[in-house]
């Protein structure tokens, strides 16, 4: 079991045809319980006489974040799509957050993608958590799987429960 920590350095383009297109993020407070540390902070310090070791570690549940996350993804995608002059099927690669297998599946059982557009890596790294948005697009520019000029989306999800999404031209 691990974790992973990673960053995709973004520099000009000197040809002008690489760029970033559009971002979004959005915050559901509705999704606050599925991911949290609960102890910690002024409401449950340390110190405090009453403080449970046991609250300061991670608790989620992973039922309802994939819940809340098939009920949230699609909307917040139509809106993302909306302005602009792209449309989340016609995309070259998409670089999802990889938490799981399972999450990996709804999000493609949400869509119509053409073979190969979903970029793995899972099962090559784990749950790197949000690490897992640059390891994959360095491993699919690196194969050849992302190449110049593709349209690429970078999304992911996190604990709050938050989603953001990043359209390029690579």
């Amino acid at each position: 079991m691990g974790d992973g920590a990673a960053a995709v350095v973004v520099t000009s383009d000197k040809v002008g045809e690489s760029k970033m297109i559009k971002s979004q993020f959005a915050t559901y407070s509705e999704g606050f319980e599925f991911a949290k540390i609960p102890g910690g902070g002024i409401a449950n310090h340390f110190s405090d006489e009453d403080f449970n070791p046991k609250s300061i570690c991670f608790q989620m549940n992973g039922r309802n974040l994939l819940k809340i996350s098939s009920q949230t993804i699609p909307p917040f995608l139509k809106e993302f799509f909306a302005e602009i002059d792209y449309d989340l099927e016609s995309l070259d690669a998409i670089v999802p957050h990889q938490a799981s297998k399972t999450g990996l599946m709804v999000f493609e059982h949400l869509y119509d993608f053409k073979p190969g557009t979903i970029q793995r890596t899972l099962s090559k790294y784990g749950n790197c958590i949000a690490a897992s948005i640059p390891l994959t697009i360095c491993d699919s520019i690196e194969n050849g799987s992302i190449k110049r000029g593709d349209s690429v989306l970078l999304c992911g999800t996190s604990a709050g429960f938050s989603l953001g999404a990043i359209l390029i031209k690579y």
